[in-house]
């Protein structure tokens, strides 16, 4: 599983998962997010919250940083 680390605008830090978690997704979400972050776009994306395993929509205009890892499970 890829795990997602963002720190959002405010100071809180969340984990997500992609909805469809292949490393290959993973790799095109994180150049987009980086891109999108880079370029002060505007829109939305959807992720699984690890906190409650719950789908959350984002706000791409709300991320400071992004990064994540690669957890086995």
């Amino acid at each position: 599983m890829n795990e997602i680390k963002i720190r959002f605008s405010s100071g809180e830090i969340g984990y997500f998962k992609l909805v469809d978690d292949t490393d290959e997704n993973m790799a095109k979400t994180y150049d987009f997010l980086g891109d999108a972050i880079r370029d002060r776009s505007s829109g939305v994306f959807e992720l699984i919250d690890l906190a409650d395993d719950k789908k959350t929509i984002i706000n791409i205009k709300d991320i400071s940083s992004i990064g994540y890892s690669k957890v086995e499970m």
